[in-house]
């Protein structure tokens, strides 16, 4: 018997449910059908999941479930990437101005011997 890639069964499955599927479950369907053992299944599950991710057929819903790109349009699969950066450049900012002014109440306090030589140009 010859076998098929497991992204193209995995494609037949979606396609045929005409539904998406949580990882796992998708997973579980395609070694069903590829006859796989437990060990079979446990070498090649992070081969899947990464070529599941490269392949432009599929989709990421969130939530690691999956659905097939050609039944989503666009919007509603779109991530914007300056969304992702804003909030994680926020993030950042606030762990400065955190940093800055725990840095700035030990100069006061006196926490430094030698508080003159703590160079702010370091923060």
């Amino acid at each position: 018997m010859e076998r098929r890639s497991t992204l193209d069964i995995a494609f037949q499955i979606i396609e045929e449910a005409n539904q998406p599927f949580p990882f796992y479950e998708l997973w579980e369907k395609v070694v069903e059908v590829q006859q796989f053992s437990e060990k079979e299944s446990a070498e090649v599950i992070s081969r899947f999941y990464t070529n599941l991710t490269l392949d432009g057929r599929f989709v990421n819903l969130g939530d690691n479930t999956w659905d097939l790109r050609k039944n989503n349009t666009y919007d509603k699969v779109h991530i914007d990437i300056n969304e992702v950066y804003t909030a994680d450049d926020q993030d950042q900012d606030d762990d400065i101005e955190e940093l800055t002014a725990q840095m700035e109440e030990a100069k006061e306090t006196g926490m430094f011997e030698n508080p003159e030589e703590f160079d702010d140009e370091e923060i």
